[in-house]
């Protein structure tokens, strides 16, 4: 323990590296958990959806929330077709 309290007293900036580290890796957890936009999603979460996975580097995902592209386009079009 006395060790890795020398290091990081020696080098100041692996700790802030290490903490950096830790956090973008929650934060890319995070927002690559979030359910992916359906048919009754709010424009409201497919913009934050859209907006998170881009900043993240999720280009794939965020690009892929056209409800074209989704499992739900044939629900999409009969609730269409019904005028809901």
């Amino acid at each position: 323990m006395n060790l890795l309290n020398q290091l990081f007293l020696t080098h100041p900036y692996i700790s802030t590296v290490d903490a950096t580290w830790i956090f973008n890796n929650i934060v890319t957890a995070f927002i690559s958990s979030l359910p992916s936009p359906t048919k009754d999603s709010s424009q409201k979460y497919i913009y934050v959806f859209k907006v998170l996975n881009t900043i993240m580097g999720n280009i794939a995902r965020a690009k892929g929330t056209a409800v074209e592209n989704s499992p739900n386009w044939t629900d999409a079009v009969q609730k269409h077709i019904n005028g809901a």
